[in-house]
């Protein structure tokens, strides 16, 4: 599916619901490597840095110098042994990096279209909660050096 098919569509201009994304997360370096194959949520946070330029004798801030970029985020899924086992471990997360790229899930008008490319991620946490009922769920934590938007990774030729 190319970009433009969605941009020329109403969907482009209309709220997604989370039920029609997948999230794909691989793992750099290793073609069709998939750690986490489901999941139930996906956040992720741009921060700009904007560094306040203070100056004696003016009493507020008038000027911002652009900083630094940071990417974070988190991806919420199940406890499954076999995710559990392709996630990296105190024993080899070293060197480790991932691409994630979040596309209209299959079944929806423009299914496969790229919303978002997440490039050099990095796993910065793991963890699991459980109640006796209810099932095991498991959090995964992350920063990224760049993301692309669905436009950018189309002009890219990643589409």
């Amino acid at each position: 599916m190319a970009y433009s098919d969605l941009t020329q569509s109403t969907e482009y201009l209309r709220a997604v619901s989370g039920s029609k994304i997948d999230v794909i997360f691989l793992q750099d370096g290793r073609e069709n490597f998939e750690p986490i194959g489901r999941g139930s949520g996906f956040s992720w946070n741009d921060d700009f840095e904007q560094n306040p330029v203070e100056e004696y004798g003016i009493p507020f801030i008038d000027e911002y110098a652009d900083g630094k970029h940071t990417g974070t985020g988190s991806l919420d899924t199940f406890f499954i042994p076999r995710q559990n086992d392709r996630m990296p471990s105190v024993e080899d997360f070293i060197n480790k990096s991932y691409t994630v790229v979040e596309v209209i899930a299959e079944g929806y008008p423009n299914a496969g279209t790229i919303l978002n490319v997440f490039l050099k991620l990095k796993i910065t946490g793991i963890g699991t909660s459980m109640s006796a009922r209810g099932l095991k769920l498991q959090s995964v934590s992350f920063v990224y050096s760049k993301r692309l938007t669905g436009q950018q990774a189309s002009d890219r030729g990643m589409i």
